[in-house]
């Protein structure tokens, strides 16, 4: 597995990347004993133990959805109530119709990780199947720590 050369510097004795996420705007690593982020040329470790939560969000675009009928309903209103239907009124629908659409296929994904001591929690946005991955192998570490410790 190909590890940035920032990564390696910060790495301990015994210390075996384990698996990588390619997300947007920063890349993270799994590594045996800690979890890695490379944000520019930032590099920031949280301890497994350190992790209090970590959750999937998918958040949908309400407002699109609002202004999309209000769009509608302006580019409609001269047709019931004139008659007729203008360039303008169909660009209104249209406009419409687009934000509806959007709202309906583009939804924003990510993972919401709480680390002990920093008080907002860690945004990860990308790829659903990359975020379900990094959330499993997250929760998978964590689990470890926790049965080592019995």
């Amino acid at each position: 597995m190909k590890v940035d050369r920032d990564i390696k510097q910060f790495m301990v004795e015994g210390e075996v990347i384990q698996k990588s996420f390619k997300l947007s705007g920063c890349t993270a690593y799994a590594s045996n004993k800690r979890f890695i982020v490379k944000k520019g040329s930032t590099v920031t470790d949280y301890d497994y133990d350190h992790i209090s939560s970590i959750s999937f969000k998918q958040q949908g675009f309400y407002v699109l959805i609002i202004l999309g009928s209000v769009s509608l309903a302006v580019g409609l209103f001269p047709l019931f109530y004139w008659d007729f239907l203008g360039l303008l009124g169909l660009m209104f629908i249209a406009t419409g119709v687009c934000m509806f659409v959007g709202a309906i296929l583009v939804k924003a994904r990510h993972l919401e990780m709480t680390v002990i001591g920093i008080v907002s929690p860690v945004k990860f946005m990308g790829e659903r199947a990359e975020l379900n991955s990094l959330l499993k192998v997250v929760r998978k570490k964590k689990q470890g720590n926790v049965m080592g410790r019995q």
